[in-house]
């Protein structure tokens, strides 16, 4: 079950809405283990932000750990998986945190983002559970966003507590959202989660998916892939921050690291007037593509120094595609038949496929969640025909990142005879 709760200053509930689905990412902790094949608790510590907290593995007293799930912690801990990929339980971690007596007001997760530009809205966003059983200290926590420099509190919550399960199956993620428009002058904040609570018999707290945002407005972007190597890129902004002369880059990374200037090279430029109000568009066609991650920035003359900017979610051409779809029997067949379809894919790994949907042409459209049974579709055609039939994946998205290259379509000729054993279709005229 999912809740969303929020703890908001400065800022509407609606306009946090539209900042998530308008505004640019400039930050995104999921800690990682996102593949079946990651540890059930990850190696090494934080790759981002600080925490006062000791990293160990196994978790243990004034510690974190960064896991799958707690499922083998049943007497103590509800069964809690990662909030990325819920009801899993094999990807995606989280930060479990345990903090002793003695950690009253430690830092359980801080970052800090520099060249910024002041006069705009970030928003900070942390999803958190209470996974401990009844009997022991519910978490607290606040959330806080200050000038890095300076360290004067520009905005804070009071202290949160997440709503506590009763049984294993009514525990809940929940979202706390905090927001401040940036003061003029400042252009480095932290944001920082600190821990409210004493007691060291309980308070287990976990969180994730950790992000921060810009409010800028959306870069609306869009990708044909027209052959195997060659992208059309589209993209739009609607200028309501910036000053009229608009600098646009589309990016190519490998690693896709949002919080990153120095990631991120340069494909295409593009300079000119666009006043406050007014549409930009830039579009541009990419031959000889790569694999990795694309994305359009749009700002003033530091749009590559500095994270002022607008900026699209980014795009990832699909490594997995649906490489054909076979049929048996072999097309074409008459009426009646049943066919049983079979979409072959470039990969043996489905986990990172959400479902399958197919469209047999005649008016029947089907979408499989099951990875034991989407790739495969039995039916049946009652008229003759020439059916377009179309396979399309939806890939378990993460980080606004688009995929391509999902969707597969063959013609399947249908016709009106009983057709012989052995049978010969273009003797027989196979239209009647």
């Amino acid at each position: 079950m999912f809740v969303i709760a929020f703890s908001l200053l400065k800022i509407t509930a609606l306009q946090a809405q539209s900042c998530f689905e308008t505004g640019s990412l400039l930050y995104r902790e999921d800690f990682g283990g996102n593949d079946v094949s990651d540890p059930f608790s990850s190696p090494t510590d934080l790759s981002n932000g600080y925490s006062d907290f000791i990293f160990n593995p196994n978790g243990g007293n004034a510690t974190y750990a960064l896991m799958k799930n707690v499922y083998q912690w049943s007497g103590t801990y509800w069964p809690v998986d990662d909030h990325t990929y819920p009801l899993d339980g094999n990807r995606g971690y989280f930060a479990l945190f345990n903090p002793a007596p003695n950690q009253m007001n430690s830092i359980l997760y801080e970052k800090r983002i520099d060249n910024l530009c002041d006069g705009i809205d970030v928003l900070f966003s942390v999803w958190a559970v209470d996974i401990c059983h009844s009997i022991y200290a519910p978490p607290k926590f606040k959330m806080r966003i200050s000038d890095a420099v300076t360290n004067a509190v520009l905005v804070e919550t009071g202290d949160l507590v997440p709503p506590r399960g009763t049984n294993s199956t009514n525990w809940r993620w929940e979202q706390y959202i905090l927001s401040v428009p940036m003061p003029v002058g400042t252009t480095s904040i932290k944001f920082t989660v600190i821990n409210r609570e004493i007691s060291g018999q309980g308070n287990d707290l976990v969180l994730d998916d950790i992000e921060i945002y810009l409010c800028t407005g959306p870069v609306n972007i869009a990708a044909n892939m027209t052959d195997g190597q060659t992208i059309d890129f589209t993209g739009n902004h609607k200028n309501v921050i910036f000053n009229p002369d608009i600098h646009s880059y589309w990016l190519y990374s490998t690693t896709g690291d949002v919080s990153s200037l120095t990631d991120w090279t340069p494909l295409d430029y593009k300079n000119g007037t666009c006043p406050v109000g007014s549409i930009w568009n830039h579009d541009f066609t990419l031959t000889n593509a790569q694999p990795g991650y694309y994305r359009l920035v749009v700002g003033n003359s530091d749009v590559l120094t500095s994270f002022c900017r607008a900026a699209s979610p980014v795009l990832q051409p699909s490594p997995i595609e649906i490489v054909d779809i076979e049929t048996n029997p072999a097309l074409p067949v008459c009426k009646g038949t049943e066919i049983t379809f079979e979409a072959k894919l470039s990969t043996t790994d489905l986990s990172k496929i959400e479902s399958i949907k197919w469209d047999f042409g005649d008016g029947t459209v089907v979408e499989d969640t099951n990875m034991s049974t989407f790739t495969t579709k039995k039916h049946t055609y009652a008229q003759r025909g020439n059916y377009p039939v179309t396979a399309i994946f939806k890939p378990k998205q993460q980080g606004g990142y688009i995929y391509l290259n999902n969707v597969k379509t063959i013609d399947a000729k249908i016709a009106s005879c009983q057709l012989p054993v052995n049978h010969n279709i273009s003797v027989m005229g196979y239209y009647d």
